[in-house]
């Protein structure tokens, strides 16, 4: 089976998936083994993935602005 691609925040494309050569059905198998999580279709994680990213795609969304730039490792105002 083909290396799951680099990511950052651990969080995977069904088609960042199929370009590393990944096919359905291994991704299928990593899920039920446990290697890759179920955020929603099409859009999986690996279980160490950062937990605020995995909501924010659970949610329909990614991260971004300040949270994206932390992550990132730039300077953000801290929080009052």
């Amino acid at each position: 089976m083909p290396a799951l691609p680099a990511s950052r925040s651990g969080i995977h494309s069904m088609g960042s998936l199929a370009a590393a050569g990944i096919p359905p059905s291994c991704v299928r198998r990593l899920v039920e083994t446990g290697e890759l999580v179920r955020l929603r279709r099409g859009w999986y994680a690996q279980p160490t993935a950062e937990s605020d990213a995995m909501s924010a795609v659970r949610a329909g969304g990614l991260l971004s602005g300040g949270r994206r730039l932390a992550r990132a490792g730039g300077w953000v105002a801290p929080r009052a």
